[in-house]
């Protein structure tokens, strides 16, 4: 029986546009030294994060497809990923996927799509190279992941764009516009609707030329 497509429907709040480049040391304890406003910090006081990733990632792009034109996703993702235990990170896991993701559905600059992501490995993307994939835009960010229930929630120092905070839900396709509700009452209860919000995606703002 074929399982419920999934879709990843999230919210995007700008809380710095400040451009800057980014360690390539993993530093997870570097969030304490980020000047970040104090709704936000309350904000971690409260869901302090337990996930540091450290990403790469590669956007492909075919000339037949066109799948930036047609608004989709297929993307390489390196993390380098460590886990808080008391007060402690701990390295965890090297990893890569492969993620495609679906056309977009945008309301009140709250974005949803169809996503599916597997693990993969570098005979994977040797494969997408003699297919004609092509990498058109990479994106190096640091990424602090916390759990409020249902919701994620990422704050992410992206290099050459800022920081940005995303509070995501995954639901299936007849409960999207049940899901962009849900995450504008998260946003408020929280007091997180000061923030700007940003439908784009980080290679959308920072690869639009390419």
């Amino acid at each position: 029986m074929k399982s419920q497509a999934k879709f990843e429907t999230e919210i995007k709040l700008v809380i710095s546009r400040e451009h800057k480049t980014i360690s390539k040391t993993c530093d997870p304890g570097s969030l304490e030294t980020l000047l970040l406003p104090d709704v936000l910090t309350k904000f971690f006081e409260e869901y302090s994060p337990k996930i540091f990733i450290a990403q790469k990632d590669d956007y492909f792009d075919h000339p037949a497809f066109k799948l930036r034109q047609n608004d989709l996703v297929l993307r390489k993702r390196q993390n380098i990923v460590f886990v808080r235990k008391k007060k402690l990170w701990l390295l965890q896991n090297h990893e890569e996927y492969l993620t495609y993701k679906g056309k977009s559905q945008v309301l009140d600059n709250a974005k949803s799509r169809f996503e599916i992501e597997a693990r993969a490995n570098q005979e994977i993307f040797e494969i997408l190279d003699q297919l004609g994939f092509i990498a058109k835009c990479e994106i190096n960010k640091h990424r602090w992941i916390s759990k409020a229930g249902d919701y994620t929630i990422s704050l992410d120092v992206v290099e050459y764009l800022g920081i940005f905070l995303e509070v995501e839900l995954m639901s299936e396709a007849q409960n999207q516009k049940d899901a962009f509700r849900k995450l504008a009452k998260f946003l408020q209860a929280h007091r997180l609707d000061v923030f700007e919000r940003e439908s784009r995606s980080y290679a959308e703002l920072l690869c639009q030329d390419t």
